[in-house]
């Protein structure tokens, strides 16, 4: 959410005339930082991702960015 669909507000897209230009411009600095974030390693369940289950022996599950 925010970086692949943002909801829009009809009532601040006719009051500001850059409202969709702002909201990309959001969306990419979110969807910058995901990919920071996936490059480096860091796992954070609070930027969107599912906690792992730790059973002994299992492998490792893709992440999406991996599955791409």
């Amino acid at each position: 959410m925010d970086m692949y669909v943002v909801k829009v507000h009809p009532h601040r897209a006719i009051l500001e005339g850059d409202y969709f230009i702002k909201m990309i411009e959001v969306a990419e600095a979110k969807r910058d930082e995901e990919i920071r974030r996936v490059e480096a390693g860091i796992e954070d369940e609070d930027f969107g991702e599912q906690p792992k289950s730790k059973v002994p022996g299992a492998l490792p599950e893709l992440s999406e960015w991996e599955k791409i």
